[in-house]
């Protein structure tokens, strides 16, 4: 009896695991293919995170985001991964990489929707202009360059602008999120 017992509340937790996985796996993968930019590194990255998660899924509260649990488990996976991988040419010192790691997290913070929502309503309140620089550079990926040559000026007088109107948007994008 305390054998089904046993197996019932084992077969419930796995299950529960799986949801939460399923439901975040994206958000994790987005977030790990943005610190190791090799999408097969970044599979086997998600692979040993997962197994990492199960094993762990018992030190998990349940009362909070199992998104940041997983990102924290994602992060010092994606560390142990470098450590192991010490014969690349280009080695981002620890610091660094905890910084940039830092700013990935916040992005894939678990208020991702609210700031996505925010950013995308302070960008339709540019100017035409500047939002047609932002999309060529951010959305279609063009070179400023490139842009500069197509909108008729200085490559150093739109990387100003780009700064300019970067600016803009993250204090739109601030006075949104606090109010």
């Amino acid at each position: 009896m305390d054998q089904q017992i046993n197996n019932e509340m084992t077969n419930h937790v796995s299950e529960r695991f799986t949801a939460l996985l399923m439901a975040n796996q994206r958000r994790i993968y987005g977030y790990i293919l943005s610190l190791v930019p090799n999408p097969s590194d970044a599979d086997d990255i998600l692979q040993e995170t997962a197994l990492i998660m199960c094993k762990k899924f018992s030190e998990y509260k349940a009362d909070t985001s199992f998104h940041s649990w997983a990102i924290k488990i994602s992060y010092f996976t994606i560390v142990n991964f470098n450590r192991k991988k010490q014969r690349r040419s280009v080695k981002l010192r620890d610091d660094i990489f905890r910084m940039i790691a830092n700013a990935q997290q916040e992005i894939h913070s678990d208020n991702y929707s609210e700031r996505a929502d925010s950013l995308k309503s302070c960008t339709e309140a540019l100017k035409p202009k500047d939002r047609e620089i932002i999309d060529l550079h951010f959305n279609k990926g063009l070179k400023v360059v490139d842009i500069a040559q197509q909108v008729g000026r200085s490559a150093d007088t739109l990387y100003k602008s780009i700064s300019r109107i970067i600016i803009i948007l993250r204090q739109c994008i601030q006075k949104k999120l606090s109010t």
